[in-house]
């Protein structure tokens, strides 16, 4: 009884830390991307500045 009561535990908190992996990760290229944006946007800037 007990045991059946752990695997499921375990099989939740493995679900839960997957779905956390994948937030992060998301996370990470949404914030790369943003960072990629920015940077593109400054350089046009700067490039109209001199030109």
């Amino acid at each position: 009884m007990q045991t059946g009561l752990n695997t499921h535990e375990t099989s939740q908190r493995a679900t839960y830390s997957q779905h956390i992996g994948t937030l992060v990760m998301k996370g990470r290229q949404a914030r790369s991307q943003a960072a990629w944006g920015a940077l593109s946007w400054m350089r046009r800037q700067f490039f109209s500045l001199v030109g």
